[in-house]
């Protein structure tokens, strides 16, 4: 009778234990908002706190020296918010690739343009025009990789990955 006792006792207790630790931490991930939620009550109280600070006179020391405080706080807030939006809308890596390939495209022409000119006005040509050749051909596997990423013919980390090894190829600088 003792032990049966002592049982029920060990058991009413393991069960009370375990409900008292199961409401505990229902209680606290039922109460934690969204991550959506938490960026939108961020986003809103940066605009507040940006208006706040817009309002705000700036006449003497101490007003500028409150001014910079707010300053501080909506810059706070923004990285804030911005690293919440990164968790919450990640950047697509197929966007981001093609951003990075229009933005080195942009580079290499200009480049390019700065090396004829400068072919124009020099000496030795061969330099410049050997330079000119290594964008060319930098501008050719950009154009390939640009193709093989719309067509999707290879996956975005072996796009991204001979992106970055053709920047890394340097040209002449005569």
């Amino acid at each position: 009778m003792k032990i049966n006792k002592k049982l029920m006792s060990t058991t009413l207790c393991g069960a009370l234990i375990l409900t008292i630790g199961i409401s505990l931490s229902y209680g606290t991930t039922a109460q934690k908002p969204s991550k959506k939620e938490q960026l939108e009550t961020l986003k809103s109280q940066e605009k507040e706190e940006k208006d706040k600070l817009e309002r705000m006179p700036s006449n003497t020391l101490e007003e500028v020296e409150k001014q910079n405080e707010q300053g501080d706080k909506v810059k706070q807030l923004g990285i804030k918010v911005g690293k919440l939006d990164k968790e919450v809308n990640p950047i697509d890596p197929k966007a981001e690739l093609k951003e990075l390939i229009i933005s080195y495209n942009n580079i290499l022409d200009v480049k390019m343009s700065f090396n004829e000119s400068n072919a124009m006005k020099a000496q030795d040509k061969s330099a410049w025009k050997k330079a000119n050749e290594i964008l060319g051909q930098k501008k050719q596997t950009l154009a390939q990789i640009e193709k093989d990423l719309k067509e999707g013919n290879k996956p975005i980390e072996t796009l991204t990955e001979e992106f970055e090894n053709l920047r890394k190829v340097e040209e002449l600088n005569p």
